[in-house]
């Protein structure tokens, strides 16, 4: 269990050997949601640096790769209730200070986000178009096979 309470939305960061980037991420992120990092088996100090910025961890032991960590990030925030995730890369390419744009997307018509067969609405696009995140919807990924 996690050791706050994390809300509906959270950040996602799948993480391998990111001592040196990850903390600005995480910090700048921590700004607007709860932030999960997925440590794939890093060799470095990621995990120390992570928690140290105030990131729950979820450990990856050995190294499977980026998808394996993005999969047990979200089945770790289903199990947490987590409706949604935003994720971002661990050095930094994908600006935190852009997870409002997805927040006022959801906010403005969540529902888009909900309906089967989700198709993005103009503003979850805007929200997007530069950022490189992705947004996911747990309860429809979680009908789909793992």
């Amino acid at each position: 269990m996690y050791s706050r309470n994390l809300g509906k939305i959270i950040v996602i960061i799948p993480a391998f050997n990111e001592e040196s980037r990850i903390a600005n991420v995480v910090m700048d992120s921590m700004t607007y949601l709860p932030v999960l990092v997925i440590d794939d088996g890093s060799t470095d100090e990621t995990v120390q640096v992570s928690r140290s910025s105030g990131a729950e961890i979820l450990l990856q032991v050995p190294n499977q790769g980026k998808g394996a960590a993005l999969k047990a990030g979200f089945q770790r925030a289903l199990d947490e209730g987590v409706e949604a995730v935003i994720t971002l890369d661990a050095d930094g390419q994908h600006d935190p200070n852009e997870i409002p744009n997805f927040l006022n997307a959801y906010n403005a018509k969540p529902t888009d986000y909900r309906d089967e067969g989700f198709q993005p609405n103009a503003s979850c696009q805007a929200a997007g178009k530069h950022a490189g995140h992705i947004f996911v919807l747990l309860g429809s990924w979680s009908e789909y096979p793992r």
